[in-house]
């Protein structure tokens, strides 16, 4: 008797636990997906370029994304399995080096698998932007690399 007593008791604590836990009071968030290409790339997998002239004070660049849209194949039904053909995310890039050696420069932007580009101002200053990845996104990072190019669109 006093193990069926124990064993409801237990039961219903355990009931009491899971239920709890599976209610929100928010709304789902989504899940965070982050891109293959994040990462830090420095040495010999960052090539950063200023008006077409390599930038040597630049020692890191690093991506941080979030999914923005993945993109399904329109050809896929609700029943088949649908993997992302071309994931977007949102992007922030952050320089260390950049424009000059003493200056971390952050901005965020939309990229891919292969890239990302557009316009930003850093110090007042507005560029155009364009990155590349190199190496295979499902190959491990260090076998990957950033080609990062920057055009000055006005001086100061």
């Amino acid at each position: 008797m006093k193990t069926k007593i124990l064993n409801l008791i237990m039961l219903t604590i355990l009931f009491t636990i899971g239920f709890n836990s599976c209610t929100k009071d928010e709304p789902d968030s989504g899940v965070n997906s982050p891109s293959y290409r994040d990462g830090i790339y420095k040495g010999s997998q960052l090539t950063v370029t200023l008006n077409g002239k390599e930038v040597s004070t630049v020692s890191s660049v690093t991506l941080t994304s979030t999914l923005k849209d993945a993109n399904v194949s329109p050809d896929k039904g609700p029943d088949d399995f649908n993997y992302p053909s071309n994931p977007t995310y949102y992007t922030t890039v952050k320089i260390i080096g950049f424009p000059t050696q003493d200056k971390t420069s952050t901005f965020t932007t939309v990229s891919d698998l292969m890239g990302f580009e557009g316009e930003t101002e850093i110090d007042n200053v507005d560029y155009e932007y364009v990155g590349e990845f190199t190496g295979d996104p499902l190959s491990h990072h260090d076998n990957q690399g950033l080609i990062l190019n920057f055009t000055s669109l006005n001086i100061p």
